[in-house]
């Protein structure tokens, strides 16, 4: 039996159910660990984490603020499905060391030990967008969340760096690669915990226009262009985001990834501090402590949008989601 089923039985013998979560879920994902357990160890821990999802919420509420910790927001949030958290561990608890399955299960925990959201609807499609996935007409280049190269010889484990794929969206300024189709002009990067989002902008569209010499035969490309190159000027435009339950947070642009992820989860604690960001929606929130934060849009990408200065009230006027 391993040392961390047995901190884990310990402390869910003891009632300390954020223990005994946390270890449990470590015994299930972390592959040299996982392989030593046996079918009958998996069984009961699938139980056990069962039972702790059902009552852990409720359990570790604080008396004082009325609010869960991080760590069981993250893992046993009340909106939580819990059919497809069963389905999800059964999954989990036969996977093989080096399998596809086994990484895309680190990949989910890296993602949610950053604060990163994944809804239950799109976890099965995680990190490929469902259109992908299913084989319909979607636009998909490659570009995905995953794994950076661990150093040679090293497994992947949890730990292991991650790059996350950004979306870039102009809600006011069509592809000129799609005349006629009305549709925002966007890119997408994969962005390290350590990238700037404002690398990326500052020459964003000085690059698309070059690759994309044809272009200049359109004789509404220059004057796409002129409107175009205000984005990367920081003075002419601002960089929102849009969280799972609707804050409209204004990021500034030397912001990097992993700060974003940290300064827009909610609710705060002491040691997170105040919201990070600017939230451009001031109206009282009816469950001001429901969990919050960056989610992936469709399970694939993290969404920013480019507004003009100028548009900034018109964005904000319907929290942005008109132009989502």
């Amino acid at each position: 039996m391993s040392a961390l089923k047995k901190i884990a039985d310990s402390a869910y013998k003891a009632g300390e159910n954020k223990q005994a979560i946390e270890f449990y879920t470590r015994a299930i994902y972390h592959p040299p660990i996982a392989e030593t357990l046996s079918i009958e160890e998996k069984r009961v821990i699938l139980a056990n984490v069962q039972t702790l999802h059902q009552t852990s919420y409720k359990e570790t509420v604080s008396p004082e603020s009325g609010r869960a910790s991080e760590d069981v927001q993250l893992r046993v949030s009340p909106e939580a499905d819990d059919g497809k958290l069963k389905e999800e561990l059964a999954r989990g608890l036969n996977l093989r060391k080096g399998s596809k399955q086994m990484e895309k299960a680190l990949l989910v925990r890296a993602v949610l030990n950053r604060g990163i959201i994944i809804l239950d609807t799109d976890r099965e499609c995680f990190p490929y967008h469902p259109l992908a996935v299913r084989g319909r007409d979607y636009d998909y280049e490659g570009d995905v969340t995953h794994f950076n190269w661990p150093i040679s010889g090293e497994p992947i484990t949890e730990e292991t760096p991650i790059s996350v794929l950004f979306s870039f969206i102009t809600p006011f300024l069509n592809d000129p690669t799609k005349p006629g189709q009305n549709q925002n002009f966007a890119g997408t990067t994969p962005f390290t915990d350590t990238y700037a989002i404002g690398m990326f902008l500052d020459s964003w569209i000085m690059s698309f226009s070059i690759a994309r010499l044809n272009l200049r035969e359109n004789e509404g490309h220059q004057a796409w262009l002129n409107e175009a190159i205000n984005i990367e000027f920081e003075e002419r435009t601002k960089v929102f985001l849009i969280t799972k339950n609707g804050r409209l947070l204004e990021i500034p642009r030397k912001t990097r990834a992993g700060d974003i992820y940290k300064g827009a989860k909610w609710p705060r604690t002491k040691e997170d501090g105040p919201l990070a960001f600017k939230d451009h929606i001031t109206i009282e929130r009816v469950n001001p402590d429901l969990v919050d934060g960056v989610a992936f849009d469709s399970g694939s990408s993290i969404n920013l949008y480019i507004v003009p200065t100028v548009k900034v009230k018109k964005f904000q006027r319907h929290g942005g989601r008109r132009y989502v």
